[in-house]
């Protein structure tokens, strides 16, 4: 499990990109992946690619989600 991590804003470059890939046009909330691998930079690991990100999205949804995560851990900052 990763620990360790930052999460920058979405620029709208990484929503036009995000858009424009073969897996978002099949399927659309494949979107949210890839604009997750774009933003976060996990301490352990060198590039986060969608893969990764669909790996522990699924696990951290359980409890609350990664989205809600790094918003509580912004909001202490």
């Amino acid at each position: 499990m990763h620990q360790q991590g930052v999460m920058r804003l979405v620029t709208s470059l990484d929503e036009i990109e995000a858009i424009r890939t073969p897996m978002a046009k099949n399927n659309s909330k494949y979107v949210s992946v890839i604009l997750l691998s774009r933003v976060i930079r996990l301490e352990e690991v060198r590039c986060v690619t969608p893969e990764i990100v669909s790996a522990f999205y699924t696990a951290d949804s359980e409890d609350g989600g990664c989205h809600s995560h790094f918003q509580e851990r912004g909001a202490e900052s």
